[in-house]
């Protein structure tokens, strides 16, 4: 076994979201971080994600790579209410669980739920199906078309005027989300983070929206 990560990561061995994975793994695949759980060749597929991350991602080093900046935008604290269903014929199990922590940008709470459907095989997971709530990570870290707030209290802004890019929010699975105003830059966090959502493996500091899964 390879530790990949530092042990207070949230992925390392000390790490709340790789206890509570390794505790719904129990028997079937054991490491000495979350990345050590993984593959070599192990497939990701994010489908309901934020907008940023890529659809699907290959390798453990890829993944390494992508939450490589996690920690320093959700501190995530704690991990539970974890249900598992396992189909040992089919070396499939899905687990349910929640993570609790706050955004290092805001202090705002971080609370999601995921649903993830893994394959196992050889003691290793080979491929990770994730769902999560982006509405969760939005209330942490700040919602689309508007800046990142501190920690003090949240203040009412002037809603946003409608734009005629509402259609590419559509298009990219955002239907319902305010696109931002006319008078916001093209730099905007959300606008970046859009055109990230093409596929292709962005690090997530380059979205503005940071590291959000888990």
């Amino acid at each position: 076994m390879t530790k990949y990560t530092e042990d207070n990561s949230n992925f390392g061995a000390d790490g709340p979201f790789f206890h509570i994975i390794r505790e719904g793994l129990a028997g079937l695949a054991d490491g000495e971080d979350f990345f050590d759980l993984l593959a070599d060749d192990v497939v990701f597929e994010y489908v309901i994600s934020v907008p940023g991350y890529p659809e699907r991602v290959e390798g453990r080093q890829s993944l390494v790579d992508l939450y490589g900046d996690y920690d320093g935008f959700l501190k995530v604290r704690s991990a539970d209410n974890l249900r598992a269903y396992r189909d040992l014929e089919a070396s499939a199990v899905i687990l349910e669980y929640e993570v609790h922590g706050e955004s290092v940008q805001t202090g705002r709470p971080y609370d999601n739920r995921f649903v993830s459907i893994l394959t196992i095989k050889g003691g290793k997971v080979t491929w990770w199906r994730d769902y999560l709530d982006p509405v969760a990570v939005f209330d942490a870290v700040g919602w689309p078309g508007s800046p990142l707030l501190g920690s003090g209290p949240r203040t009412a802004a002037a809603p946003p005027t409608p734009v005629s890019g509402a259609n590419e929010f559509r298009d990219a699975g955002l239907a319902g989300l305010t696109p931002p105003s006319q008078g916001q830059s093209a730099s905007d966090p959300f606008r970046r983070a859009l055109s990230a959502r093409t596929g292709r493996l962005t690090p997530m500091a380059a979205t503005g929206l940071g590291a959000c899964i888990p």
